[in-house]
């Protein structure tokens, strides 16, 4: 296959060079412009399309927003300019027979390289396993000179198209076509981009199939902390001497589904300047984190089933990444690092003096003490009975057919679970078969799917009340356990009372219900019921529901396990 892969992509340059010799010289240094200038405008649009498709009202696009960001741009650029250099050119240059053949051909195989080169990128950047028709490319690999689990050459293209479009459009944004209004380059935020296309970008976490985010959602991973550790005295497993420790807090929006967050060493890097102004990269070679129980889990990226991740459910994962500083080296100016297709600018910690192995060691051992909400607990607020907060993973009191989902997504996994939508459902409902039933909403192993209470004048958990007001529309309805850490919904389940009498069942897992405003709004005397749902890791204990900083119910409740 990987050879098959080889051959498609010389045989698809082939082709359009065979195109351009038959039409000529004329035609094809023409053709060869337009397409220079799309790719230039392409990738000049290609980070804010993306972050607007990452954004847009259609989520299902996510996944593949830097693939198509780039490529149907690109198209559409090309489009143009061949329609406007066909207008303003519409008759042929007359050149020698042999001329137009060689010099066609020629041009045409340069302009097939670079469309072919832009299309690889692309599709290296869409959603996907990590190897295309098994081709790998750059991957986390064992390969000789290499630390296992680290990103290394594992095979390259006969004829490296996407090398040679990722270097010639690095060097026009350096040069004849850099920005005038800003001093960001393509080759300064993608040094490596034809590593990334083939395929880092795509080598993440893989089981059975399903693949975990590769893009994470703007704003969902913040830069907490960043330190330059200048002591040959450093030292952490494989890594060794100076270093760069960055502690990065990753939310919602960077998980898969809103069941995990998972991230590689392919998926993290940080780039900067050395002292001859040439651009370095290095990948995480060691990684920590908060564990299970509190403490602190420290790991190493020496194997290619290493991953930074979070317990399911976790909404938030805190880790510090050790960058060796070797290919930036001491003396160099760190610029940014990127996560999950993420930049985030490390400039506010340049100023900051190096530290010393102890206090390097500190940031990946104990973490800056983040991880807990700071929110203070109201211990004179209500306490929840008994029936406020169940687990409850069902869908009642609607019956669901897997043939009439208006709208609701099923988990791949588990196809008789809901994943994600919005739909309404009358009560009761369908009857058939099992094999056709909806059991439930889905839930990951290791955590379980909890029903707050929040019914207005029925449950002890009022979110409708002078708590609301003093905390405002835009105030998060969540729970907090023990040890500080909060919960955000992933949906609710309305029951209407009156009128139909539906059942509305709304589940948004990757981005949840951030603000108490996107949830019904129940009149007094209605009667309708209302529950938050929310999926949680087994054994953790929630002690109180909280709507931004006021607390609306206290408790003492731990999250039992879901039964099958």
């Amino acid at each position: 296959m990987e050879s098959l892969f080889n051959i498609l992509v010389i045989a698809f340059i082939a082709l359009i060079a065979y195109w351009w010799s038959n039409q000529g010289l004329f035609g094809a240094v023409l053709h060869l412009l337009c397409v220079l200038c799309a790719g230039v405008l392409a990738f000049a649009t290609w980070e804010p399309i993306t972050r607007l498709a990452l954004l847009g009202p259609l989520p299902g696009l996510a996944p593949y927003a830097w693939g198509i960001g780039l490529l149907l741009p690109f198209c559409f650029y090309l489009f143009l300019l061949r329609l406007a250099a066909d207008k303003l050119a519409p008759d042929n240059v007359n050149f020698p027979h042999l001329a137009n053949l060689i010099g066609g051909g020629l041009f045409g195989a340069l302009a097939g390289l670079l469309t072919i080169g832009i299309a690889l990128i692309g599709v290296g950047h869409i959603h996907s396993t990590s190897r295309l028709m098994e081709f790998g490319g750059v991957v986390r690999t064992g390969g000789k000179g290499a630390a296992n689990g680290q990103p290394s050459v594992e095979s390259s293209l006969w004829v490296p198209a996407h090398r040679m479009a990722a270097s010639t459009f690095g060097i026009l944004s350096n040069g004849a076509m850099s920005p005038t209004l800003s001093t960001p380059t393509l080759a300064s935020y993608h040094p490596r981009l034809a590593d990334d296309a083939l395929g880092l970008f795509r080598d993440g976490f893989s089981r059975n199939g399903r693949l975990a985010k590769v893009a994470a959602l703007p704003g969902s991973i913040t830069l907490e902390n960043f330190a330059f550790v200048n002591d040959p005295a450093f030292k952490i497993g494989m890594l060794s001497g100076p270093a760069y420790v960055a502690e990065l807090k990753l939310t919602r929006g960077a998980s898969t589904e809103g069941q995990m967050i998972v991230v590689s060493a392919a998926q993290v890097k940080l780039v900067g300047t050395n002292a001859d102004s040439t651009t370095g990269v290095a990948h995480p070679l060691i990684w920590g984190q908060r564990g299970p129980n509190g403490g602190r889990v420290i790991c190493a990226f020496e194997d290619k089933t290493a991953y930074a991740a979070s317990a399911p459910s976790e909404e938030e994962l805190l880790v510090s990444f050790a960058f060796p500083a070797t290919p930036i080296t001491a003396v160099g100016v760190p610029a940014f690092i990127e996560i999950l297709g993420q930049r985030l600018d490390v400039g506010r910690f340049s100023q900051q003096p190096a530290v010393a192995a102890l206090a390097g060691k500190a940031l990946i051992f104990a973490g800056s003490g983040g991880g807990s909400s700071g929110l203070n607990i109201d211990p004179t607020a209500k306490k929840m009975r008994p029936s406020d907060l169940a687990m409850n993973r069902t869908v009642a009191p609607a019956s669901i057919d897997l043939n009439s989902l208006n709208g609701l997504e099923t988990d791949p996994d588990a196809k008789q679970y809901l994943s994600s939508g919005r739909a309404d459902f009358t009560r009761g409902g369908f009857r058939g078969s099992k094999t056709l039933n909806v059991k439930g909403i889905s839930c990951p192993v290791g955590s379980s799917v909890l029903r707050l209470d929040i019914s207005r004048g029925i449950s002890a958990v009022d979110v409708w009340g002078e708590k609301r007001t003093a905390a405002g529309e835009n105030a998060p309805l969540q729970l907090m356990d023990e040890q500080g850490q909060v919960y955000t919904a992933i949906g609710f389940i309305h029951v209407q009372e009156t009128g139909e009498k539906l059942v509305t069942i709304d589940l948004r897992p990757e981005q949840g219900m951030q603000r108490i405003d996107m949830f019904p709004s129940l009149s007094q005397a209605s009667g309708d019921k209302l529950y938050a749902i929310y999926r949680l890791p087994i054994g953790k204990k929630i002690v109180a529901a909280m709507l931004g900083s006021e607390t609306i119910a206290t408790t003492d409740f731990t999250v039992p396990a879901q039964p099958e």
